[in-house]
């Protein structure tokens, strides 16, 4: 569920411009999001 949730969400980022440098955008905020999870697991310990 995770993850098929993760594809979503960067596949709506890319939809907003896949011309211009969509796949970058989309990479940059697979990157925001693992930073994201990692701080959570780091608080949750």
């Amino acid at each position: 569920m995770l993850k098929f949730a993760k594809k979503s969400k960067i596949r709506k980022t890319t939809g907003i411009d896949p011309k211009n440098g969509g796949k970058v955008y989309a990479s940059l905020y697979c990157v925001r999001l693992g930073k994201r999870f990692l701080q959570e697991i780091s608080e949750s310990r």
